[in-house]
């Protein structure tokens, strides 16, 4: 028996069945983008893009949600909105990432809050991170009241439980609006 186990292949040759998969790994030119999205150089990456005639679908999310929050990340909502054309033009609006990432540049970039509640109000799958997002959002431009209404709707309506950033948005804003017992009851699930 000691024999047969010394005899046979490596564990990793036996095992490698296991670690089969199906992934697709990007393009040389996908990679390069992605790369120029992790250094914060969005002009390359959508210089790129633009001369790339076809993104593999399977990964035209991973890129268009990398280019969004690149837009994000260096402040550049012109880019962020042409970007969001490409989304919508690409059927891509209905991505769950993408999604976020549109919100998030919306929440954070847009000249008025309203532009990012319209995207929250149009995606296809809200997630906890993009009710989180948005209740976070509403904190953020002084309404408190309107994240607590979303908070109630997220874990009523949804059924959605909420994370730690959740709680910490609306724990923000029980105490803005001098509702400090259900902050601490709030802050007790944390």
């Amino acid at each position: 028996m000691i024999d047969d186990i010394e005899s046979s292949p490596p564990l990793e040759v036996r095992c490698s069945f296991l670690s089969t998969t199906t992934t697709i790994e990007p393009t040389t030119t996908e990679s390069q983008i992605l790369q120029h999205c992790r250094d914060a150089s969005l002009s390359k990456a959508v210089t790129l893009l633009n001369k790339t005639h076809s993104i593999s679908s399977s990964h035209k999310s991973i890129i268009y949600a990398s280019l969004l929050q690149t837009s994000t990340k260096t402040h550049s909502f012109l880019h962020g909105t042409v970007l969001h054309c490409h989304v919508i033009m690409s059927g891509l609006d209905t991505d769950r990432f993408v999604g976020n990432s549109l919100l998030a540049l919306y929440f954070k970039l847009a000249p008025h809050f309203y532009q990012a509640r319209r995207i929250f109000e149009g995606l296809l799958f809200k997630d906890v991170i993009s009710w989180t997002s948005i209740i976070s959002g509403y904190v953020h431009v002084g309404d408190p009241k309107s994240s607590l209404i979303l908070f109630s709707l997220m874990v009523g309506f949804e059924g959605l439980q909420p994370n730690a950033f959740t709680l910490s948005a609306v724990i923000k804003a029980c105490s803005e609006l001098g509702l400090l017992r259900l902050g601490r009851c709030f802050q007790g699930l944390l």
